[in-house]
């Protein structure tokens, strides 16, 4: 080393060039060594990046098969939740499940069709504010029926256009629920107008008997001495017959002896069970018969008649003049209950067309029916008598027997049908009549206008088909 820097004090001019390159061998060898560094840490870098790939490849293959599972479990979910909308959709009873705060959150279609309620508008609404707008609840109100609890039974009446349905109200805690977040309780509806009308009519036949028995042995005590009565007036009158006052006071005493007569003997008919003769007729036969023979009738208001017969034309087993009274009855109570004058509707249709009905009359089990409306504008009958309209003895009208309704149900009733009521105070009454059809008859109707005072018929052509 000192014997370079001899030489480069000798030779100034190489000092400068030596110094250089001193210096840069000596960033050479740090670059070298970074250089060295570098490679180093690649190596390192290289070695973790192939670490972290093969991590990856793990985590993508652990994430597929989760995935996977994930996919499996959601659609095992949706089966089973599926399979529970199945199970749901094919009760008979309607459920609406209610979760916190009584709102609606599921219902099945059975809940829809029995009540009449399109729950998918009020999804989310309070259930006893969309049931207080829609029920009937003549005898009882909404607060009553949430203060029934759990498992307490209500039956309420909901009104499916011209009809009104019985359904019984259970309300049923859904177990396993700790809260009331999702699902709290469910509001079960069933179906029971069928069961309300066997049950009113088991009820009214068993009056019916026990007033039976009592009216015939009546009936039989009264008439006897009502003959007697009726022959010695006669013979009084004729020995009267040169007194005028006195023989027209006797022709009242047997007018009156055979008015009473004739009410015994409605009593007797009502009394006993009708024996139809069945034969086959048209349902629209009669009830033009029935309409014609009322069209004809005096009055002192127009009364418009209107005949709604259904294209299919029906043909019935029974018997056309007991069938022509039961018409007559119902469309002279309908005049009676019009003083004023109003429209009177007979209308048919297939009792299977109202799927609100199915199943409710017993009809359907047996075979197809026919339902036959008589609708009125009238002055309706009040909430209180319906119930006892078919009762016998039962009436609201001065004068009235009471029989009229009991002896058309029973007719109905002899026919294996059923018939019910619906009316309003004020708007007017509608008595529908179901009864079962025989073969499968069809036509076409092209009229159905009717004018004041007299009845223009529908033109019907008809068709049977075995």
């Amino acid at each position: 080393m000192f014997s370079l820097w001899l030489r480069v004090q000798q030779y100034p001019g190489v000092k400068k060039d030596i110094l250089m390159t001193v210096a840069e061998s000596a960033q050479l060898r740090l670059l070298g060594k970074a250089f060295t560094a570098f490679n180093h840490a690649a190596m390192d870098l290289q070695k973790s990046f192939i670490q972290l790939e093969s991590k990856i490849k793990e985590l993508d293959l652990e994430l597929e098969s989760k995935n996977r599972k994930l996919a499996d479990s959601l659609a095992e979910n949706k089966k089973v939740r599926d399979f529970l909308h199945h199970i749901l959709e094919s009760l008979q009873p309607g459920i609406v499940v209610l979760n916190k705060g009584e709102r609606i959150a599921v219902w099945n279609s059975a809940a829809c069709a029995i009540t009449g309620i399109n729950f998918s508008r009020y999804k989310g609404r309070n259930f006893y504010q969309v049931l207080s707008k829609h029920s009937l609840l003549e005898d009882c109100t909404i607060k009553e029926i949430k203060a029934l609890g759990y498992g307490k039974e209500r039956v309420l009446r909901f009104r499916h256009g011209n009809d009104f349905v019985s359904i019984l109200y259970t309300l049923t805690l859904l177990k396993g629920s700790t809260t009331f977040d999702e699902a709290g309780c469910i509001a079960i509806l069933q179906d029971i107008t069928r069961w309300k009308r066997l049950e009113d009519q088991a009820e009214r036949d068993k009056r019916l008997i026990a007033m039976g028995e009592l009216t015939a042995k009546m009936v039989s005590e009264v008439r006897n001495p009502l003959g007697s009565i009726e022959i010695f007036a006669s013979i009084l009158q004729r020995e009267l017959a040169g007194d005028v006052e006195r023989h027209r006071i006797v022709g009242h005493i047997i007018q009156a002896v055979r008015s009473l007569d004739n009410l015994l003997a409605n009593y007797l008919i009502f009394t006993q069970s009708p024996k139809p003769k069945l034969q086959k007729i048209p349902v629209a036969a009669w009830l033009d018969e029935a309409a014609n023979f009322v069209g004809l009738l005096p009055r002192a208001k127009p009364l418009e008649i209107i005949k709604k017969y259904h294209a299919r034309q029906p043909w019935i087993m029974g018997d056309r003049e007991l069938l022509k009274q039961v018409a007559l009855n119902l469309m002279l109570n309908a005049i009676q209950a019009m003083p004023a004058g109003g429209k009177f509707v007979i209308e048919t249709g297939d009792e299977k067309d109202n799927p609100t009905r199915k199943g409710s009359t017993g009809i359907r089990k047996r075979k197809e029916g026919v339902a036959i409306r008589f609708a009125d504008t009238g002055t309706g009958i009040a909430a209180e008598h319906l119930e006892k309209i078919f009762n016998p003895f039962f009436t609201t009208k001065e004068g009235g027997s009471g029989l009229g309704l009991a002896i058309v149900n029973n007719i109905v009733r002899a026919h294996g049908g059923m018939i019910e009521v619906n009316s309003a105070t004020g708007k007017g009454t509608s008595f529908s009549i179901y009864l079962p059809i025989t073969g499968n008859s069809r036509g076409t109707c092209t009229g159905d206008v009717v004018g004041h005072g007299a009845i223009k018929n529908a033109k019907c052509k008809v068709k049977n088909e075995k």
